[in-house]
């Protein structure tokens, strides 16, 4: 085919062609040069074309967020002269169809892996609502390191009927429920259920339950007969898995695996079933072996030794645990919300019960949930600092690195061997964090310059009436050399300045902040989530600057001086399995209630009607007035048009709040932002950062109805630094009053 160009995208090559018309291209991003999938289909002659539209920016819009590593992501959605387009992610992969066709059936341990991993994908997609409605063979993409990508939800495979030929309600007929068949439109999640429950039997056995025959008669026999037992067709199979199949595949939705989380755990079960075997008979023959040994013992205290030794054999010798997944880096982060995330991410992986075990001293632990009779997982946690994060991925140390800052130019160069670690999907911003100045309770100051400060750390002055306070000794707490709070305090506050010798280093934030809270003339730097008793002194940026508390609002924007972003990174090539699950655990709304819950400020989206400068312009003014301020701003990689890691994540963040019964019905307004002094040069770059956002907004439905470039005022930081760059250059995003 020739090359074509349609909106920002080249289609490169034709990879196939579906039942329904739809076509799928290989196709590249021209202005970074990165692959995609990309469907194309016309919503057909008979068709409404207001209907279609109108459903397939719905179904498109529910796509961009099913943000799951067993789903082919959605990454963008447009129409043009009358075609439907979604990008999805370019796989390096195999359809699961061509597998079994080529292979002729596949054995017991792969297919196991396969299916487990399309019910993690479902299990997602359900718990927001989704139904998947036609998982099939040619759904499923396996890629070479057995990464499996769960694709056809949504608007190119479930347009309307009357859309098109309707061919694609038919092309999936061997994997359909009976209760889809008889009414497509009500049918819930169960319906997957059996769809994956055929998926399986045929991987199995190589071919469909049935013979084939016409579309009409296989979807009459679904509708009125029992799958046959595959027993019949695989007589080696164990009988637990085909029960577990036949149980699939009930005709009564009732009957089937309520669930894709309960589908998996009774997979989980059959595969490790001789391990609780094996161990509740060795549990059996130890608590044997007891009862003899202390049966001379008078009955009483025989009773209590027994009751006492079962409990420590079970706790210490009987549980095996492994450990699934290796945490290392930022104190900041793991100190607190790394436990607590492990925790949840364990119960939601199974565990009935979770405790923390000290690790060889207070910077580590591990987190144990019993997942079962003697089986127990482990995440083990080091806080050492943000640059042992990195020392840990190079050396294969740990699964995940956290970080209170963003990696290095030259960590990424040493690291190169494992990916690019700033590309999407390896760098994560998990919560945001400001860095407090903190004093204790008695002293006077309330606000300070962030120069001030500096002057301070490195020692220029010794007094606190140097500084505008009373005549008291200042006493220096600062954290050690391998902390990322030390790392940001040194780029946004100290900047040429060195620290001050006397200052006094700690590991551990919590014995920092408890020492400055006792001592008058103490002064130190420390995460939000550490204040505690302590006092926090509101920023300026600047000696003309305004001061800024640190809140969550502040914090949020990034526009209290000391923000800074919370990080968790990735290998690309990851080969744990539960990395990007427990990734996606940490962003998802649950996971980021329990970074609230510890103190940081979340990504979650907020609104605040801020107080405006004197100096805002009046036009600005009146377009703002009455309106709110959402606590997100987008922001690009510096020195380029691309958005960063932070906002391509809060472009779905945002559609998603948008969905929200209090913010229906209000009207986006985009402000763009530059750093750029000359006049109007500054408001030709913020025009054009207005106008990346406003494309980005309206290719997933929402269209602005505002956008304005402001040029460089309101400015957040000195301008012409690398600092900024990063807090200037944005684009802000406001709703209209009701």
């Amino acid at each position: 085919m020739n090359r074509l160009i349609i909106n920002k995208y080249m289609l490169k090559q034709e990879v196939a062609t579906f039942d329904n018309g739809t076509v799928l291209y290989l196709a590249e991003d021209i202005a970074n040069g990165v692959s995609y999938f990309i469907k194309a289909f016309k919503g057909g002659e008979n068709s409404d074309a207001a209907k279609v539209r109108d459903y397939f920016y719905v179904e498109a819009k529910k796509l961009a967020h099913l943000n799951h590593r067993n789903i082919l992501q959605t990454i963008d959605f447009f129409e043009e002269e009358g075609t439907f387009y979604l990008v999805q992610e370019h796989v390096v992969s195999y359809r699961l169809g061509e597998i079994i066709n080529h292979h002729s059936g596949n054995k017991e341990l792969p297919t196991l892996h396969v299916i487990k991993q399309v019910l993690k994908a479902l299990s997602f997609a359900h718990s927001r609502g989704v139904i998947h409605r036609g998982v099939s063979a040619s759904n499923v993409f396996v890629a070479k390191n057995g990464l499996v990508k769960l694709d056809g939800f949504g608007a190119s495979s479930q347009m309307p009927l009357e859309a098109g030929t309707g061919a694609n309600f038919f092309a999936a007929a061997a994997y359909m429920s009976p209760e889809q068949i008889v009414n497509p439109k009500e049918i819930d999640h169960r319906s997957d259920i059996y769809s994956v429950g055929m998926l399986i039997y045929q991987m199995l056995t190589g071919a469909p339950p049935r013979e084939a025959g016409s579309t009409i008669i296989q979807l009459m026999r679904q509708m009125e007969e029992d799958i046959p037992d595959i027993r019949g067709k695989l007589p080696g199979i164990d009988p637990d898995l085909a029960e577990i199949i036949h149980r699939a595949l009930s005709r009564s939705p009732d009957n089937r695996f309520q669930s894709s989380d309960e589908f998996i755990a009774a997979l989980e079960r059959y595969q490790h079933r001789d391990d609780f075997a094996r161990a509740e008979q060795e549990k059996m023959a130890k608590a044997k072996q007891r009862r003899r040994k202390y049966a001379l013992r008078g009955v009483c205290a025989a009773v209590l030794l027994v009751v006492l030794t079962w409990g420590a054999w079970y706790q210490f010798f009987a549980e095996r645990i492994e450990t699934v997944l290796r945490l290392q880096g930022s104190n900041t982060i793991g100190a607190k919300l790394a436990p607590a995330l492990a925790e949840e991410f364990l119960k939601r992986k199974g565990a009935h019960k979770t405790r923390r075990e000290a690790g060889a001293n207070e910077e580590e632990v591990r987190v144990v949930g019993s997942m079962g009779g003697t089986r127990a997982w482990a995440v083990e946690i080091k806080s050492h600092g943000s640059a042992t994060a990195f020392e840990g991925l190079g050396k294969a140390q740990c699964d995940v690195g956290m970080a209170s800052r963003p990696i290095k130019k030259e960590e990424v160069d040493k690291l190169s061997a494992l990916g690019d670690l700033t590309q999407y999907g390896s760098e994560h911003v998990i919560g945001l964090d400001g860095l407090a100045v903190i004093v204790n309770v008695s002293n006077p100051l309330s606000a300070v310059g962030r120069e001030t400060v500096a002057r301070v750390f490195a020692g220029e002055a010794g007094s606190w009436k140097d500084v505008g306070g009373n005549d008291r000794a200042i006493g220096l707490y600062a954290r050690d050399d391998k902390s990322g709070t030390y790392d940001t305090f040194k780029s946004l506050v100290l900047d040429k300045k060195k620290l001050s010798g006397n200052a006094k280093r700690y590991e551990d934030s919590n014995k920092l902040s408890a020492d400055v809270a006792s001592d008058p003339g103490g002064i130190g730097f420390i995460g939000l989530p550490y204040i505690k008793s302590s006092k926090a002194l509101a920023i300026s940026a600047s000696a003309a600057g305004s001061a800024i508390y640190p809140n969550a609002f502040t914090v949020a924007q990034e526009e209290y001086p000391l923000s800074r972003r919370l990080y968790m990174y990735v290998p690309p090539k990851t080969a744990n399995p539960l990395v990007r699950d427990f990734i996606e655990f940490v962003l998802s709304d649950e996971g980021q209630e329990i970074a609230e819950k510890k103190g940081f400020v979340s990504l979650k989206v907020r609104t605040e009607t801020p107080v405006l400068p004197d100096n805002v312009p009046a036009e600005f003014r009146t377009v703002v007035d009455g309106a709110e301020r959402l606590s997100l701003s987008f922001r690009f990689r510096p020195d380029t048009i691309s958005f960063d890691n932070r906002s391509r994540r809060d472009f779905d963040r945002l559609i998603h709040a948008l969905d929200r019964q209090e913010l229906q019905g209000r009207k986006v307004m985009l402000f763009g932002f530059s750093d750029v002094s000359e006049g109007n040069k500054s408001k030709e770059v913020a025009e054009q950062w207005t106008k990346l956002v406003a494309g980005e907004l309206t290719a997933r439905g929402v269209k602005p109805a505002v956008e304005m470039g402001m040029g460089s005022i309101m400015q957040l930081a000195e301008g012409g630094t690398k600092v900024g760059k990063l807090r200037n250059n944005r684009v802000e995003v406001w709703l209209s009053r009701r």
